[in-house]
């Protein structure tokens, strides 16, 4: 009976060169599926550290009389106290910063910013920051938001300017009335320049609802 012919080494290299290729693109679709799986933990565990700031706001509002705290860094000689600082005895928990954001870099407590456009005219002597009771549109007022690392001094005011969609292409947000949201950065930029406005900055400008806020 004759032998079978050997099979020639050209069909087994190819066959072994297909095989690496395919074994080679497995590893990169679960590469990639890994690590969207790994931003959305983030992106989950970020909105999670949001609402205990939102917690955080809210006993810190309650405890000064409806007033929110200083959105820079702090002029404890004037009674300002940065929002960041001011909201520690109410915070629960120790993660306070954004696991998707640059943990090395000395700016880290940007991670969040607080809405600048929420401060108010000093005065001296000063008087207690932005009450609660003055915006006409606290669900759909950004409070805190996430944002990019800015300046060569630590800054903990911002605005629309300062979001960092590194939630693949999403900025988690903290509103006033203390829920949370994640929107896609587009959507959050249309609806803030929509007039008027679905997402308030400013509380002067009409609020959603299409009223003036005092």
């Amino acid at each position: 009976m004759p032998l079978a012919p050997a099979r020639p080494r050209a069909i087994a290299l190819r066959e072994t060169l297909i095989a690496l290729a395919v074994i080679a693109a497995v590893a990169v679709v679960g590469l990639g599926a890994g690590q969207r799986l790994r931003e959305r933990a983030r992106a989950a565990a970020c909105l999670s550290i949001l609402e205990r700031y939102g917690v955080a706001f809210a006993h810190y509002t309650e405890a000064s009389g409806g007033f929110l705290p200083y959105e820079n860094v702090g002029r404890e000689d004037l009674g300002y106290v940065a929002w960041f600082d001011a909201l520690s005895d109410h915070f629960a928990g120790e993660n306070r910063f954004c696991p998707s954001a640059d943990s090395s870099s000395e700016q880290i407590r940007e991670s969040y910013r607080m809405n600048s456009k929420l401060s108010r005219t000093s005065s001296l002597p000063p008087r207690p920051f932005r009450d609660l009771k003055s915006l006409d549109a606290a669900g759909a007022t950004v409070l805190l938001f996430d944002a990019q690392y800015g300046g060569s001094r630590l800054s903990l005011k911002g605005g629309l300017k300062d979001r960092d969609a590194r939630h693949r292409g999403a900025v988690n947000v903290l509103f006033a009335d203390w829920h949370v949201e994640r929107m896609d950065e587009q959507r959050l930029v249309e609806m803030s320049n929509w007039l008027p406005p679905k997402i308030t900055w400013d509380p002067r400008r009409a609020s959603s609802a299409g009223k003036d806020s005092p």
